[in-house]
């Protein structure tokens, strides 16, 4: 019986990088799940609206998402709660997100008022949160208060946006998602004072990555079951798969297993450029997903093709500057990786230009060999370093950053 966590306990400090074997929590993982039904719907209101517009309001409603994700997730980086009340207010976080989630349905539309309205229960939520720590924990009471009172400040812009009509409502949310993101840029020095666990980070990034890649694969799934795929089909569909490996394989290799180092600028950009990765990832799943199910094998319509296209182009780039923060310095192995993913960037996004010239399937496996060179390539420089004794790995030392 002495594994079960106390009842009631005040939380716990976590600072830097003391605790390496430190696991991601069962509660984290269940967390996590309210975000899987959250971005299948996000997904579905991207694929139900899949012209320049619609990706525009997608991408809107996906970063107070994935905001309320970041926030739960860096307080949980921090401190040490797992006790009842703890428990409770994560449920009640659990409940904020599923009301996000079910108001998602129609974009920027009707749903809006009573989605500001879940956002900020969330918010709210979290506050109650930072208070408790800043309560129980005096070493950290002056970033724990700072950032309790800056996202309560949010909280309540949110919920005043409620009543407020389209389309000045979505100005409100502009203000609203400025002092959310500006209140851990304003408190960067007390960051530093109070580094978070290393290791933990990029574990807790890596599984919403694998969430992110993951609703792609129930799209998929979902839209082809039953259906029996013919040779050109197969031809158009498979090249997918060989993205999203790609894309995996690159990530999972050079950024989820590295720790960071305390720079308070590549912190920030370290963090906010999984933003438009995770929303890049998400939005390849469902143009991944158009391309399998539509009823002509033989076309590939042209806002499909800038949706993976551009999706693709957006991954690598993002994925190609998350790797520089992460490295000790400047040196040509890091100009190298960072210029093959810009690379890889500028073939995907050329292809998103002129691939209306060429047959669709020539364009996916053009697009999947470009992932697979990307790959390649990496295999090939780590060998070159291995044979000449060269450490292969990033530097793995802390960073302190966003909303921590």
């Amino acid at each position: 019986m002495s594994g079960h966590p106390p009842v009631f306990r005040a939380p716990q400090l976590h600072v830097g990088d003391g605790e390496t074997n430190r696991r991601v929590t069962w509660m984290e993982l269940f967390f996590d799940l309210v975000y899987v039904a959250t971005l299948v719907q996000l997904g579905n209101y991207l694929s139900d609206n899949t012209s320049l517009q619609g990706f525009l309001a997608f991408a809107f409603l996906f970063i107070p998402v994935w905001w309320s994700w970041i926030g739960t997730t860096f307080y949980a980086n921090r401190f040490d709660s797992d006790d009842t009340l703890h428990r409770v207010l994560v449920f009640a976080q659990i409940a904020a997100v599923y009301n996000m989630a079910v108001n998602l349905e129609g974009g920027l539309g009707e749903n809006t008022a009573r989605f500001a309205l879940a956002y900020a229960f969330g918010r709210f939520i979290l506050v109650l949160m930072y208070f408790r720590a800043a309560n129980s924990i005096p070493q950290a009471r002056a970033l724990a208060t700072r950032y309790g009172l800056g996202f309560l400040i949010a909280g309540i812009i949110w919920a005043t946006s409620a009543f407020v009509p389209a389309p000045a409502r979505y100005i409100v949310w502009v203000i609203a998602l400025a002092v959310d993101f500006g209140t851990p840029l304003v408190n960067i020095r007390l960051q530093l004072m109070l580094p978070p666990s290393a290791g933990h980070l990029p574990e807790r990034f890596g599984l919403f990555t694998i969430i992110v890649l993951g609703e792609g694969f129930l799209k998929v799934v979902g839209g082809m079951s039953g259906v029996v795929l013919t040779i050109p089909e197969i031809l158009l569909d498979v090249p997918g798969l060989v993205i999203a490996g790609a894309l995996w394989w690159i990530y999972f290799d050079n950024v989820a297993e590295t720790r960071f180092r305390i720079n308070r600028f590549r912190a920030q950009v370290w963090l906010y450029t999984h933003l438009p990765l995770h929303l890049s990832l998400t939005a390849l799943g469902v143009g991944i997903y158009k391309l399998v199910t539509q009823e002509d094998a033989e076309g590939l319509p042209e806002n499909y093709r800038w949706l993976i296209c551009g999706s693709v182009a957006l991954a690598f780039l993002t994925i190609g500057i998350i790797e520089w923060t992460i490295s000790r310095e400047w040196n040509r192995q890091v100009q190298s990786e960072l210029v093959l993913r810009v690379i890889g960037a500028a073939v995907a996004l050329l292809l998103a230009i002129f691939g209306g010239l060429l047959a669709p399937t020539v364009v996916m496996w053009l697009l999947g060999l470009n992932g697979v060179l990307q790959v390649a390539v990496d295999l090939l420089w780590r060998y070159q370093r291995q044979q000449a004794g060269e450490h292969v790995e990033p530097a793995k030392t802390l960073v302190a950053s966003g909303q921590d």
